[in-house]
């Protein structure tokens, strides 16, 4: 072949190349995703940063970064826009946004949701001083309450239980506040009885618990049965003894199980993939979040807001906690 005929071929490559021939393309970045959880000095954004670096190690052509965030409701408003991928939220915003109630009543049900699991508990801890007369749930009236603040969940569960044991919010006196302002209120008298939604080894429960001489109100059972038969995302829990030093014996208490979400968008197999992987690599997201030993195919696949995405369905069925 002549040199002027193979500098024509070589020309006539390069040219279908820049012209976008398949042969001619180069293989595609990872896709990036973004996983959402929660202020950086929450739990929810140490948990989204593990399950990002189990991605980023195990899972080919994907990678994925934590992003901080303010919590379930605008985790949800940003999984329906596109802005994230992948998030962590509590249930009952989840279910909300998913039937369009409030606050999302003025926004079109978000069909689009799903779950891919349960990560760890969020019990609710009833906690009044060691002398106090409350002994059960049925002494709280009359109480000043440390509730959650004004439309959070924390704030929801409390007048939910509260509810279910036949105390109405005329026999109370609520003062909404943050988990740290809740327990100091207990500490320094300011309210008779806390109600504080928080993830077990919550550093302002532990603190309270170590400076000052407080116990738990537990809750009767047939209160929590009755609770997770109206919305099964209330589950009947323990907060167990020795969780914190000065519990003795486990107490019965309503939890509540943060969800990590995505919508039908998200690729089956990589759902599959990341779910799999999740459970079997569980050890290096204890090594970043202690909370994360909580993890577990069987609690992580039932008793969800939202149906489960496909993917996550698939790993279930395939190791037979679901059927």
């Amino acid at each position: 072949m002549s040199k002027t005929k193979s500098i024509v071929i070589l020309a006539a490559v390069l040219l279908y190349g820049v012209m976008g021939l398949n042969w001619a393309q180069p293989v595609s970045a990872d896709q990036k995703l973004v996983i959402a959880g929660s202020s950086v000095k929450g739990t929810w954004y140490r948990f989204a940063g593990g399950v990002a670096s189990l991605v980023d190690k195990y899972i080919p052509s994907y990678s994925a970064t934590a992003q901080p965030s303010p919590g379930s409701i605008k985790n949800l408003r940003d999984l329906r826009n596109g802005e994230i991928d992948i998030a962590m939220v509590l249930p009952d915003a989840a279910y909300e946004c998913y039937n369009a109630l409030p606050p999302f009543n003025k926004e079109k049900p978000f069909k689009e949701l799903r779950a891919i699991f349960n990560t760890y508990s969020f019990p609710m801890h009833i906690l009044v001083k060691e002398d106090s007369k409350i002994k059960s749930l049925k002494d709280i009236k009359g109480a000043r309450i440390g509730a959650g603040p004004p439309g959070s969940t924390s704030m929801m569960v409390t007048k939910a239980i509260l509810r279910e044991a036949g105390i109405t919010p005329d026999q109370v006196r609520f003062r909404y506040m943050s988990v740290s302002e809740n327990a100091s209120a207990l500490a320094d008298g300011n309210v008779d009885v806390s109600f504080i939604l928080t993830g077990t080894l919550s550093a302002a429960v532990s603190q309270l618990m170590t400076m000052h001489k407080v116990r738990y109100v537990p809750i009767d059972p047939a209160v929590l049965k009755a609770l997770n038969k109206k919305q099964p995302y209330f589950v009947p829990g323990v907060i167990k003894a020795g969780a914190y030093g000065k519990v003795k014996e486990d107490v019965p208490c309503l939890t509540m199980w943060g969800v990590l979400c995505t919508t039908t968008k998200l690729n089956e197999d990589f759902v599959y993939r990341l779910t799999k992987v999740v459970f079997e690599r569980k050890a290096e997201l204890v090594k970043i979040l202690r909370l994360a030993e909580e993890l577990n195919p069987d609690r992580g696949s039932h008793d969800l807001p939202v149906p489960l995405h496909p993917g996550a369905l698939k790993y279930y069925k395939e190791i037979g906690v679901i059927k």
